[in-house]
C-alpha cells in the first residue's frame, strides 16, 4: 500500500506543472520589463541617466503578440535606490507597485501624462515614494484622481505643458530664501512654472548668504513641451588663515583651533 501511494504521489507531481518564471527582456532604451496578459510590466533600468521618461508601449518584437505592448504597471523595486532625477510616467501606467521608486534620494520630479494611477481605488503599492525627501509628483490640470493621491507619500502639484518648470534643492536653501528667474525677470519659487515664447531663455538663481549659487543655464524652449531644468545650491565653504606671533611662543609648540581641533 505504502509503495502504491508513493508512486502515485510521483506520478501527481510529474503531471502538475511547475510555476512559470515571467521572462525578463530589456528594450533598446536600457528599461527591463516582463510581459503578463499582454501588457507590459517595468521592473528595472539598466542606463545611467538621471532623467528618464518611461514608454507607453514597448515593442516586444513577437509573432504570438501585437508589436507594441501597452505599459501598465511599474513593478516592484523596479528603481529602488537609483540615482533619478526626474522621471516622466506615460498615461497608459495604472499600477505603480511596492517600493517602486523607494529611496531615490536625488529624485526632484515625478511627472505624469495620464491620470492618477487609479482603478477602484488609489492603485499605488506600499512606501512606493518613501525616502523621496526632494521629490514632488506633478499631473497635467484636468487628469483625474489625483484627490487620493495622498497615499503615495510626496506632495502633487499642476504641471503645464509648453513651459518652463524649474526646482530648487536642498529645502534648506530654499528656506534661505533660493529664488530662480528667466531672462532678468521677476524671482521665482522654487516648482514655479514659467510660460513663454519659443526661443533661448537664461535662467538665474538669486545669490543667499551662506550658499554657493547655482550658475545660470540657457534653455531653449520649444512649441509644447515642457523644459524642465534643477538648480543646486551648496553650502558656502571658506578659509581662515590664523599667525601666532612671536616666533618664539611658536616654537615653544604654540598652537591655534578651529571647532575643537588643533591646527
Amino acid at each position: 500500500m505504502k509503495r502504491t501511494l508513493l508512486a502515485f504521489l510521483g506520478l501527481l507531481l510529474a503531471v502538475v506543472p511547475k510555476a512559470v518564471q515571467a521572462q525578463t527582456y530589456t528594450n533598446s532604451d536600457n528599461f527591463t520589463y516582463q510581459i503578463n496578459n499582454g501588457t507590459v510590466t517595468i521592473t528595472g533600468y539598466t542606463g545611467s541617466l538621471g532623467t528618464i521618461e518611461i514608454p507607453g508601449t514597448i515593442n516586444v518584437g513577437s509573432t504570438d503578440l501585437p508589436e507594441n505592448l501597452p505599459v501598465t504597471t511599474i513593478g516592484d523595486n523596479a528603481f529602488q535606490y537609483y540615482n533619478l532625477t526626474n522621471v516622466t510616467i506615460p498615461g497608459s501606467v495604472t499600477s505603480i507597485d511596492n517600493w517602486a521608486f523607494a529611496y531615490c534620494y536625488s529624485l526632484i520630479g515625478v511627472y505624469f501624462k495620464g491620470n492618477a494611477p487609479y482603478e477602484s481605488g488609489p492603485n499605488i503599492g506600499y512606501q512606493t515614494f518613501v525616502g523621496d525627501t526632494n521629490a514632488t509628483a506633478y499631473y497635467i490640470p484636468h487628469t483625474t484622481g489625483w484627490g487620493l493621491f495622498s497615499v503615495a507619500e510626496i506632495p502633487i502639484a499642476p504641471w503645464i505643458p509648453d513651459s518652463l518648470q524649474v526646482t530648487i534643492i536642498p529645502e534648506s536653501a530654499i528656506a534661505a530664501g533660493a529664488k530662480w528667474r528667466v531672462d532678468d525677470g521677476t524671482w521665482q519659487n522654487s516648482g514655479a512654472v514659467a510660460n513663454l515664447s519659443v526661443a533661448s531663455h537664461t535662467v538665474s538663481f538669486k545669490a543667499i548668504s551662506g550658499w554657493t549659487t547655482p550658475a545660470a543655464q540657457t534653455l531653449f524652449v520649444g512649441s509644447n513641451l515642457v523644459v524642465l531644468a534643477n538648480g543646486t545650491y551648496l553650502p558656502a565653504t571658506g578659509s581662515l588663515q590664523v599667525t601666532i606671533t612671536p616666533s618664539l611662543a611658536v616654537a615653544d609648540s604654540a598652537q591655534w583651533c578651529c571647532s575643537g581641533q588643533l591646527a
